[in-house]
């Protein structure tokens, strides 16, 4: 169980923002999640780490049936690779007029990941955190959902100790980043 729960980590959140997009309108452009969160802003927040160039995934247009989405990964340098720290932004957009998944949907699915969804206030127009890694491994998301078409999810793998200072690194970059949509 230790092992099904650690390998849908890193996909837990592209499976249910992707999902939550089914037998939608089209959509014109697409997303670029290395855009809105910039490698500077990365390493402002976790200073005094320094990241690389950052990683666009293969991003998802928006078509009739689904939401654009997209994703950018920032990596640290480390001295070894347990001391590695990586930071991700993955960014939903709905097409236009359509209604995309709402912050209590969300919860539900971190809730059946055997995650603890956390409130936090102030920040979008609904967002949480959650730790869907282990105690000796967390994965620290936090969850922001903006308007009725935005959907990002801000994570970290790697960093250690306080759960409420990642969070806090985390929301710091959400503010940094939001204004940009």
């Amino acid at each position: 169980m230790k092992h099904s729960r650690l390998r849908s980590i890193g996909i837990a959140p592209a499976i249910a923002l992707c999902c939550a997009t089914i037998i939608q309108p089209a959509i014109a452009a697409t997303l670029d999640s290395c855009a809105l969160m910039k490698q500077a802003d990365v390493q402002a927040v976790f200073s005094p780490r320094t990241f690389d160039q950052g990683t666009a995934g293969p991003p998802q247009p928006g078509t009739a049936k689904l939401a654009a989405v997209a994703s950018c990964t920032y990596t640290s340098q480390a001295a070894s690779p347990r001391d590695i720290v990586s930071i991700t932004l993955l960014t939903r957009r709905a097409p236009e007029g359509v209604k995309g998944v709402t912050t209590e949907a969300m919860k539900a699915g971190v809730v059946q990941l055997k995650g603890t969804p956390v409130d936090v206030p102030g920040l979008g127009d609904g967002a949480f955190w959650a730790n869907l890694g282990t105690d000796s491994h967390p994965s620290y998301q936090l969850n922001v959902r903006v308007g009725d078409r935005y959907w990002l999810v801000f994570s970290t793998a790697g960093v250690k100790g306080e759960p409420q200072r990642a969070i806090q690194n985390l929301t710091s970059l959400a503010k940094t980043v939001l204004p940009r949509l």
